[in-house]
């Protein structure tokens, strides 16, 4: 039980356990506390192979079960070479009865997918398993694409400019 502090000799606003990183460095662009998770095995990681990842999880009864509720986690994108270091984050949440999935990615070139783990636009959004995909985006008056393989019901006014094509 307890705090742990690094950088600090009393560790402060943690719950009753924590950790606690403070770098006392005058603050600059690449000055700030830091948590690192290295991957070293001797060898270039390949691609799908994990560089780390940080787990939020906690034990589902008085039991020993210990459940991952949602994980933030960095993949090797392709083989790694002293030229090629690219990776992608993946977000993990524990819907129910421990279905652990994928929930998002963003890839090493800034694409983000949310329910799809191979995004094609900077933005993809995909319902895996389900007939329905929804985006809603709410902003003032700004111009929104929509790429969809499926029917698009619009409600309230549709304002088309420029190119467009309905069939």
């Amino acid at each position: 039980t307890g705090s742990v502090g690094i950088g600090t000799s009393s560790p402060s606003n943690l719950a009753s356990r924590g950790l606690q990183i403070q770098n006392t460095t005058t603050s600059s662009s690449t000055e700030g506390g830091e948590v690192k998770l290295t991957s070293n095995d001797g060898s270039a990681l390949e691609s799908g192979h994990r560089l780390g990842g940080v787990m939020f999880s906690a034990y589902e009864d008085s039991g020993s079960t210990q459940i991952n509720g949602a994980s933030i986690e960095a993949f090797a994108e392709s083989n790694w070479t002293g030229s090629n270091n690219s990776t992608f984050l993946t977000f993990k949440t524990n819907e129910s009865d421990n279905s652990y999935l994928e929930r998002m990615r963003i890839t090493s070139g800034g694409s983000v997918g949310i329910g799809t783990s191979s995004p094609v636009y900077l933005l993809t959004v995909g319902a895996a398993g389900t007939e329905t995909t929804s985006l809603y985006v709410n902003g003032p008056s700004e111009f929104v694409g929509l790429v969809t393989s499926k029917d698009v019901t619009v409600g309230g006014a549709l304002t088309a400019v420029g190119t467009y094509e309905i069939s």
